[in-house]
């Protein structure tokens, strides 16, 4: 009955989204969401709030968007510094700037940090506020994107790093890259300068899945081994629904091995020690 919904460029998915896009704003856009609309915004430019910061080799990173700069800047403060509102913060990437110098939007999702290189980051850009992402290679010593480094095309996309010179690369760059719901689930071994569709297939979620992932953890960065033992380890994922996947580790063959972990099961990595 409603299987066009399957896809995002049917016209009638469209025409369906358009008329409850007009009926929640109908419903919704009242005096008082108007009022809390301009509230919650007053409260994200503070500059008296409560600072998150990320902690990126010996420095601590906070975004920031301000009335001056609305769609943000990313910030920076020496490591040994209280992350207060007055202290010395040091914008290293101008969100604003950067859109008016490219003549379009983008809007802040993050930074994949390079494990071992922690100042050098893919900033992951949306597309507008939509799901397709760009990731951008940004050095956070020199504060400038890197040249020649990598720049995705802007689809539903994620990345882990592999190395300081690699990445593992999940884009919906076209159908058979992409499950039915079209999330990526083909990872590629992407380097810099090359195009996604010529890098070489690292791992494939089935297409009825919802995603297919990567996660690396390097027993050497963790202080736990050394040597040969120390190797960096892979882990792949396929989402199968929302809160159900399996894992699989990868054998020194390049075989996948699946980790015996209820489907409902979350994991993660910390490398500190």
């Amino acid at each position: 009955m409603h299987l066009h919904l399957e896809r995002d460029d049917d016209p009638q998915t469209l025409q369906f989204v358009a008329k409850m896009d007009a009926d929640s704003e109908r419903l919704l856009k009242t005096p008082e969401f108007e009022a809390d609309r301009i509230a919650i915004k007053d409260m994200i430019e503070r500059e008296d709030r409560l600072i998150t910061t990320t902690r990126r080799g010996n420095w601590l990173f906070d975004f920031h968007r301000s009335a001056d700069h609305p769609l943000g800047r990313w910030y920076r403060l020496p490591a040994d510094r209280t992350p207060l509102p007055d202290a010395p913060w040091e914008p290293i990437f101008d969100l604003d700037a950067f859109c008016a110098q490219e003549d379009r939007k983008w809007l802040w999702r993050g930074a994949i940090t390079c494990p071992w290189e922690p100042t050098r980051v893919l900033l992951c850009l949306s597309d507008g506020g939509s799901d397709p992402i760009r990731m951008l290679e940004f050095d956070c010593e020199t504060k400038s994107i890197v040249a020649g480094g990598f720049d995705t095309p802007a689809v539903r996309s994620h990345a882990t790093w592999l190395s300081r010179d690699e990445i593992a690369y999940f884009g919906s760059i076209d159908r058979e890259s992409s499950t039915r719901s079209g999330w990526p689930r083909v990872g590629r071994r992407l380097k810099r300068g090359q195009s996604p569709a010529d890098a070489p297939v690292l791992y494939a979620a089935d297409d009825s899945d919802i995603y297919g992932s990567c996660s690396i953890f390097d027993p050497q960065l963790a202080g736990l081994a050394t040597g040969e033992a120390g190797k960096p380890i892979r882990i792949f994922s396929a989402g199968h629904e929302i809160g159900s996947a399996s894992h699989f580790i990868e054998d020194g063959d390049g075989s996948l091995r699946r980790i015996d972990l209820p489907k409902d099961a979350e994991f993660g990595f910390n490398h500190m020690g």
